[in-house]
């Protein structure tokens, strides 16, 4: 059986080839900075998961924190409405004028709720904004 030149480059090719394969694929499986990498990967994504959830939390906070104002501005309302009647009640005529009524100039805007921030971003208003 005679071997031709042909088929020897043929098989020092193939050979090649699969040596580079194998060495290609054992240096990037065994190169530390790759796994240090996917490492990373992996606990920056589970930083952005911790941080939605902390901005969920952050909302349902204030969210609820409004209720409560809501409610106790409510009361409190009630309570200056039955002191002012118990005040002309009791004092008659001799009674200082109080109203509920705030002027206008003395009302602040409401606050609106900040919509989510895509991850990696804040919304928070900029200096001068």
């Amino acid at each position: 059986m005679t071997v031709t030149i042909e088929l020897w480059v043929l098989y020092t090719v193939l050979s090649l080839l699969f040596g580079v394969g194998i060495g290609f694929y054992l240096g990037r499986s065994l190169n530390p900075s790759v796994r240090r990498i996917k490492q990373l990967e992996v606990e920056l994504e589970k930083n952005r998961d911790l941080l939605a959830d902390y901005h969920e939390r952050v909302n349902r906070h204030f969210a609820r924190t409004s209720e409560y104002f809501d409610a106790f501005t409510k009361e409190y309302k009630s309570l200056y409405q039955h002191l002012t009647d118990g005040c002309v009640d009791l004092c008659g005529e001799r009674a200082p004028r109080l109203s509920l009524e705030v002027p206008a100039q003395r009302i602040s805007t409401p606050i609106r709720p900040l919509p989510p921030s895509p991850p990696g971003e804040d919304n928070l208003p900029k200096p001068g904004e």
